[in-house]
């Protein structure tokens, strides 16, 4: 069974509940940086194991590890060339690198050749997440690859619709009719951002 929690609650709740269920050898489904994705503790069986039978049934995506400092880094990799850090270092968007997997990882999170793929999250919910959990998560996306596709047009249109919106609050004058009278920015449907 995955857990899914979802940010409508008080932030730091959700944060503790969803740490409380990785930590019990639970499955979370989260918002990663990009994409709902469905995580657990890889160094737990149980949860390694149900995580491993989803990404059968759903696709063959690899597994991403998840990592928010240079330590934890270290737990999943052998070595991390200086051009990764000087990337990491110079960005504060996540980044993913496919790396050379240390010996004390499970096989069924290697990519190919021994490698892996771990991404360094620096800021987030995600962020906060890893932080308490103080050990590498275990990640794959939630939805199909053509489903993710559907899903990124669709938050696509939604931030072209949002930026639309936010152009004609901020212009009103450019919205008057011929006749002097503003459409009715109050009965227009204003997506939230994302």
């Amino acid at each position: 069974m995955v857990a899914a929690y979802l940010w409508c609650v008080k932030k730091e709740t959700a944060i503790d509940q969803a740490v409380q269920c990785l930590r019990s050898g639970g499955t979370a489904l989260l918002p990663t940086d990009s994409l709902w994705s469905i995580c657990c503790d890889p160094k737990n069986a149980e949860a390694l194991k149900k995580i491993t039978q989803l990404k059968t049934a759903l696709h063959k995506n690899d597994f991403t590890l998840l990592v928010p400092n240079e330590r934890l880094m270290y737990q999943c990799v052998r070595e991390v060339p200086d051009i990764a850090w000087d990337m990491i270092e110079i960005t504060s968007s996540p980044l993913s690198l496919i790396l050379e997997s240390n010996a004390y990882l499970p096989k069924e999170i290697h990519c190919e050749d021994k490698k892996v793929i771990v991404r360094f999250i620096k800021e987030g919910s995600m962020h906060h997440i890893l932080h308490q959990m103080n050990r590498p998560l275990l990640s794959m996306p939630a939805l199909t690859p053509e489903a993710q596709e559907r899903y990124q047009g669709a938050l696509r249109h939604l931030r072209m619709m949002h930026m639309d919106a936010l152009e004609r609050q901020t212009a009103p004058e450019a919205r008057a009719s011929p006749g002097g009278v503003s459409e009715d920015l109050d009965t227009a449907v204003h997506p939230t951002p994302v």
